[in-house]
């Protein structure tokens, strides 16, 4: 602690240097490095933390290692790890991204200013090389906890709501998938993109941060949120982010790694590099590609809840100035969790491995009846997924490197297997004719070739004794009255490579209308198919990109 009067002072994570350690558990640092200072529950501006000056301090601390003669230079070997009143605290070390640089990994610290105005207790920090991984909330735009929640609407004109989001979205990643193609560098010809999905995750941008929400998105690479000035913006009801009030932001050159990772960047502009998003949907963002310090809150999975936040500096992101379409006011951008370089996994490769999991609640749960239940999402070691019952089944490397591709063998329906007729595999095709399934979060039904949905169907009404009954909006293919009997479907398992997943009824059925049960896998035509998150509700999903696997679990997600 330093010291100022009987003000506390708590040093928080630097721009330019790191934070020191006396040997007395002091922080010191020179004024020039800070970032951000806390005054009991006041955040001083950065103009506030020049009046105090490297010198005041000094003449404050009277300490020895202070004054050592290679002050400013690598320290991390003289600093012991001492507590602050109790709490525990280690060096925190900038990241070194630089313009240019090949390497696309951000050096991950913890922000010693915790969010005390919110009642968050001060706690450890951890560096990169120890941390232990981190979660998030995953809210459901469905969910009370979500700034999209209408309290008005049944679950099941909900459940119709995402099912209509869902046609729009698979229309566009079963054509992405089929006919887009992965240049030698690694980026994405392509720069439209699917309509952004179903889950939203609360996030700082900036030094102060300033919170928002965004979508988090498996199908999206490049994170973007709206920022001043803008030419023109979808309304939001959280103030755009201001780069002139961030201390952190800097923008991209034109001819660093970064800019080059981005799909369809250009240089209108004197070495600043800019993006230009368009979706599925006819919408848009087109603003600077920039980097910038993101803070999540970071929370634990006991009942006993507690948040601490987590500062990772020099994100590369894209800072919309133009923006427009069917974007809904309560959020203001994307958080791109897809395959690509530029994505937020792929930038946090050093620290989380490559890894990511989430535990998706069911979709009934994220109502008035649950408010307070959410799904989950881990980095880093947090996100392995083990047990005696977990199967795993390699990720496909084929087309965009933004889809999660697996191989899907044969669904069954009970006792009988129904198989997936791929193209029979040649010689020269090499994985060509695996990789025929995508697994998206963002979209909410599971779709199929027709082929197999047909056999899929045809099986299911043999087998299911209830009335069958059509659904008046023709969306879905297969219904049953459930006005006075529940449906009871037989055993259906997603054969995978190396992996079966046996669904519960929850996962494969629905009511979509008072009375009205229906299956929720839906043919997707003649080509492509997709593994959505209602298939994927109560199993923990494991991501690890660099063995290329995917891991599931079944898992009670609301107590995960």
């Amino acid at each position: 602690m330093v010291q100022e009067g009987k003000k506390s002072l708590l040093v928080g994570l630097t721009h330019k240097a790191p934070l020191f350690l006396t040997n007395k558990g002091t922080s010191i640092l020179p004024s020039a490095a800070f970032s951000c200072v806390q005054v009991h529950d006041h955040v001083l501006s950065k103009e506030d933390t020049k009046r105090i000056t490297y010198q005041h301090m000094l003449d404050d601390l009277k300490d020895p290692l202070a004054k050592h003669p290679s002050f400013g230079t690598k320290y991390e070997d003289l600093i012991p790890r001492r507590s602050l009143e109790g709490n525990e605290v280690v060096n925190l070390r900038p990241n070194s991204f630089q313009d240019g640089e090949d390497d696309m990994s951000t050096t991950m610290n913890i922000d010693v200013c915790e969010s005390v105005t919110r009642g968050h207790p001060i706690r450890k920090a951890e560096t990169s090389h120890g941390l232990d991984g981190f979660t998030l909330d995953l809210i459901h735009r469905d969910s009370p906890l979500s700034p999209y929640y209408n309290p008005s609407i049944t679950h099941s004109q909900r459940l119709r709501d995402a099912s209509h989001r869902s046609f729009s979205r698979a229309s566009f990643l079963r054509k992405a998938s089929v006919h887009c193609t992965t240049p030698s560098n690694g980026s994405i010809q392509s720069n439209i993109i699917p309509v952004p999905g179903e889950y939203l995750m609360k996030i700082a941008i900036g030094m102060p941060p300033r919170e928002t929400f965004a979508i988090a998105d498996t199908g999206s690479d490049l994170t973007w949120i709206q920022c001043k000035p803008c030419t023109e913006c979808f309304n939001q009801s959280l103030p755009l982010f201001d780069t002139r009030k961030s201390s952190t932001y800097k923008t991209v050159g034109c001819h660093s790694k970064a800019c080059q990772n981005v799909g369809g960047a250009s240089c209108v502009r004197k070495d600043v590099c800019e993006y230009e998003m368009r979706y599925g949907d006819s919408s848009h963002s087109i603003g600077d590609v920039a980097s910038e310090t993101f803070t999540f809150a970071s929370t634990t999975t006991s009942k006993a809840k507690k948040v601490h936040n987590i500062s990772i500096p020099n994100v590369v992101f894209g800072c919309g100035h133009d923006n427009g379409g069917t974007f809904n006011n309560r959020t203001s951008g994307i958080v791109g969790l897809g395959g690509s370089k530029i994505s937020i996994i792929k930038q946090l490769d050093k620290q989380i491995k490559g890894r990511f999991s989430y535990c998706l609640i069911p979709l009934n749960l994220s109502s008035s009846s649950h408010p307070n239940s959410t799904s989950k999402i881990h980095f880093g070691r947090k996100a392995v997924v083990s047990g005696p019952k977990v199967v795993t089944t390699p990720i496909i490397r084929k087309g965009p490197e933004t889809f999660y591709l697996l191989n899907l063998e044969s669904v069954s329906v009970g006792e009988k297997k129904l198989e997936f007729e791929s193209p029979k595999p040649s010689s020269s095709a090499g994985n060509e004719n695996l990789g025929n399934i995508i697994i998206d979060s963002g979209t909410t039904l599971t779709f199929l070739p027709e082929k197999l949905y047909n056999k899929l169907e045809s099986t299911l009404v043999k087998t299911i004794k209830e009335t069958r009954k059509e659904d008046p909006l023709e969306e879905f293919g297969l219904c049953y009255d459930s006005e006075k009997h529940a449906v009871n479907p037989p055993k259906i398992v997603f054969h995978f490579t190396d992996a079966d997943i046996e669904l519960l009824p929850e996962n494969t059925f629905a009511e979509v209308d008072e009375g009205l049960t229906c299956l929720t896998i839906i043919s997707a035509g003649l080509n492509g198919a997709i593994y959505g998150n209602l298939a994927q509700a109560n199993f923990h999903i494991g991501y690890d990109l660099v063995n290329r696997k995917i891991s599931f679990l079944p898992t009670d997600c609301t107590k995960h």
